[in-house]
Order: structure tokens, then C-alpha cells, then sequence
């Protein structure tokens, strides 16, 4: 038995049943008669474009959400710097007035000082001030 290749005389030679199928061309008049719509081949595979067009319409949905999510991301940690900014003057401010010094001086202006003497034990003996009882 000979192998392909001990034969020389072995060549493809195109058989008269082997048909070459010719390449479809598109008109606009066959396209604007809606001649396509009824052609077998979308009927067969309507269920698949539909799907294919509900996959696409959630694409774009969800492209679309997750572009407002991120501005609205973008935004609050805008506002999360500002706030942060601002908390911090508010606590800088807070620490100064909370000093000795700033609370003497507010002290002075309703009218009390700060005490030049230590203060001293009051001591209460029952016993001596029974009359108030």
C-alpha cells in the first residue's frame, strides 16, 4: 500500500460536485424592501439578537451608572476635604481659646479675677453650730 507521499501521481483536483458558494452582495434595493427580514436566516437566529441586543442595552446601562457613581464618589470626597479642612481650623481655634492666658482675659471681662492667694480649709464642726439644725 503506497502512502501519500510514495505517490506522485496524487493531486486534489476540485470534483464537479463541490459547488464554491458565491459571495452574497448588498444592495440598498433588496435592504430598503425588507427582503432581509424575511429571509430564513434571521428567523432562525432572531431569539440570539435579541438576546444580543437586551446584552447591549444592559452594557450601556451599566456604563452609564457606574460613570455617575464615580462623580458622585469624586464629589463627596471633595466635600469629605472640605469638611476635613475645616474641622481642623474649628480645632485649632477651639485649642487657642481653651489656653490659661484666653480664659483669664474672658474671665476679666464679666468681672471675675483669678486668685492672687492660695485657697484655705473651711473647717465645720457639728457641734459648735448646733442651732442651725
Amino acid at each position: 500500500m503506497k502512502t501519500v507521499k510514495e505517490s506522485q501521481d496524487f493531486k486534489l483536483v476540485p470534483n464537479e460536485n463541490d459547488k464554491v458558494k458565491s459571495k452574497r452582495t448588498i444592495s440598498a434595493g433588496p435592504l430598503l424592501k425588507g427582503d432581509f427580514l424575511a429571509d430564513s436566516l434571521l428567523k432562525k437566529h432572531l431569539s440570539y439578537l435579541l438576546l444580543l441586543s437586551f446584552l447591549g442595552t444592559l452594557y450601556i446601562a451599566n456604563a452609564y451608572r457606574a460613570e455617575k457613581k464615580m462623580m458622585e464618589i469624586k464629589r463627596l470626597q471633595e466635600r469629605g476635604k472640605n469638611l476635613y479642612t475645616k474641622y481642623i481650623s474649628i480645632k485649632s481655634e477651639l485649642m487657642f481659646t481653651l489656653t490659661q492666658s484666653e480664659i483669664i482675659k474672658a474671665l476679666e471681662e464679666d468681672g471675675l479675677k483669678q486668685l492672687t492667694q492660695p485657697p484655705y480649709v473651711i473647717n465645720y464642726n457639728p457641734k459648735r453650730y448646733k442651732f442651725l439644725y
